[in-house]
């Protein structure tokens, strides 16, 4: 049903308890091949590093996604690992909600260089991970480039020197 319905252009199950299991039901049942569907928002939805390898299939499968939410979802560096990983491979996605996943400096650090090597993702949000200096340093590139036109993202949170250590800030 999910695969073939043309109707569908926007799913939200924020808040509902998906869970890990559930998840792989909806994309083995269809959500991978749908060829309408546009936005996605899994907010809330009680996702962990096990629904890693499908938030990857989801977004390379998938060719009509362009907007994903994941926020709060106990997530982890692996999941951002995968999350990269699908975005190399991802030619339709332009907004990512990540915001209170769990990632440390090494898996925002993972998804920094996927947002920069990307050619259609040009919105971001992040806030309330855990930023380090790398990542911090690479999203401070990744926002250079955006001032200097070569690369347009829009983020939640902004990135300041302070004595010659680099900073995240909410916007």
């Amino acid at each position: 049903m999910l695969a073939c319905n043309p109707q569908i252009k926007t799913l939200d199950l924020s808040k509902h308890t998906i869970r890990d299991t559930a998840l792989n039901v909806l994309l083995d049942f269809g959500l991978c091949r749908n060829s309408t569907l546009e936005n996605l928002s899994l907010s809330c939805c009680q996702l962990t590093e096990v629904s890693a390898e499908n938030i990857r299939r989801l977004l390379v499968e998938n060719k009509s996604i362009k907007h994903l939410d994941l926020s709060r979802n106990q997530l982890s560096d692996v999941t951002a690992a995968s999350i990269a990983s699908g975005l190399r491979n991802n030619s339709t996605l332009e907004s990512l909600s990540l915001k209170f996943c769990q990632f440390s400096d090494k898996g925002l650090s993972e998804l920094a260089e996927a947002i920069f090597e990307s050619k259609t993702v040009k919105s971001v949000q992040l806030w309330g991970n855990a930023f380090g200096q790398g990542s911090g340093s690479l999203f401070s590139q990744l926002l250079q480039s955006s001032d200097d036109g070569s690369k347009n993202v829009l983020t939640d949170f902004a990135t300041y020197v302070v004595d010659g250590s680099v900073r995240v800030a909410a916007c």
